[in-house]
């Protein structure tokens, strides 16, 4: 097979940020795809992203949905849960509207510990998703939930896996996160787990401590095991960075010496074997 193609993340609207320049660093990577997460804060349209990433050369295939307490479809609160999910439609709206049809959901917020595998938050989790399905259908748009860190909603992949096979939908699937599965039920695991539910991936580092969104390479977790597993599962989306460092800070740390290993790990992902 050949390599998975190269995507990355994109944040917009943040005052650290200088979004031309980093959208001119992505096409110098050989970026093609790109992932919006946006500022809250901000008055944005899907066109005030979508014109100057196009003039760049760039495509939004996905939009990373906003996270928060208002934003938990894990909540076991009935009263709040559904209205809570419907923002969604709205997200997906976004998205198609910026020219993508995937939208990455966090499955809970914060750390609440034991509660992640109470049988009240899975249920309130699970009715969730077969609602977002059933938003995804409606508008033409995919909805991936995404493993979090040990203690948050979305720890147990095993979990989201079974809520997956029950909703068994084309517009519901998985989203790997490599730096929260190194901060939890391992890369390994995950991967295993989400297999052929997997719809997109988060790929970034850290030391096993905290979620430090790594330039790959700079943490703890085994690149070369992952990508070969990206390989060995079939998984054929794209490799999608999620860097948080500022552009200077980016380029400095991604070397040719650095690109040249990465090109070696990112061909691994072609590999059926482990």
């Amino acid at each position: 097979m050949e390599p998975l193609r190269l995507a990355s993340t994109i944040g917009w609207g943040f005052p650290s940020w200088r979004e031309r320049e980093e959208a001119a660093l992505l096409r110098e990577f050989d970026v093609r795809h790109v992932q919006v997460f946006r500022n809250r804060e901000k008055s944005l349209t899907p066109q005030d992203i979508r014109r100057p990433l196009n003039d760049e050369g760039l495509a939004v295939v996905a939009l990373h949905a906003f996270f928060g307490q208002d934003w938990d479809i894990s909540t076991p609160d009935a009263s709040r849960r559904p209205t809570l999910v419907e923002q969604f439609a709205a997200e997906a709206d976004f998205c198609r509207a910026m020219g993508g049809q995937l939208v990455i959901v966090h499955p809970g917020h914060g750390v609440i510990g034991a509660e992640t595998g109470q049988p009240p938050r899975i249920e309130a989790l699970r009715r969730s998703a077969v609602r977002l399905a059933e938003i995804g259908q409606e508008r033409d748009c995919r909805f991936a939930l995404e493993n979090l860190p040990r203690g948050q909603m979305g720890d147990d992949p095993v979990m989201l896996r079974s809520i997956a096979d029950e909703v068994d939908s084309p517009y519901l699937g998985l989203n790997f996160d490599c730096g929260h599965a190194n901060l939890g039920a391992g890369v390994l695991k995950v991967l295993d787990a989400f297999s052929d539910r997997m719809i997109g991936t988060h790929i970034h580092d850290n030391k096993g401590q905290n979620d430090d969104h790594l330039v790959p390479g700079f943490g703890t977790v085994d690149m070369e095991a992952m990508c070969r597993g990206l390989g060995r599962i079939g998984y054929r989306a794209d490799f999608t960075l999620e860097l948080m460092a500022g552009t200077d800070e980016i380029r400095r740390t991604c070397s040719p010496q650095w690109w040249e290993t990465f090109r070696g790990w990112l061909a691994l992902t072609g590999d059926e074997t482990d």
